[in-house]
């Protein structure tokens, strides 16, 4: 991975999680719809983030643990309400 390439992705990902922080913290308000909504576009956005990153570095095997390790963030996300991801 080149530096671009790093600095690149640490600005994604962390956008994508402070995304579904605050979608955690606005499901405890009456905002919660809006809430459950950023955290879902983390876990989606997350999911596709790692996939490509796996299909760019990794080929298909780099593609397919990128889809494994969304699959599991998603279900972490949805059963601990966004407390807990990989």
């Amino acid at each position: 991975m080149y530096a671009n390439d790093a600095a690149l992705d640490k600005v994604v990902t962390t956008t994508l999680a402070v995304t579904g922080i605050v979608g955690a913290i606005l499901s405890f308000t009456p905002l919660a719809p809006i809430g459950v909504g950023l955290m879902a576009v983390s876990a989606v956005g997350t999911a596709g983030w790692k996939t490509f990153r796996g299909a760019y570095e990794g080929g298909a095997a780099g593609m397919l643990a990128g889809v494994v390790s969304g699959v599991a963030n998603s279900a972490l996300d949805a059963a601990t309400e966004g407390m807990v991801s990989v």
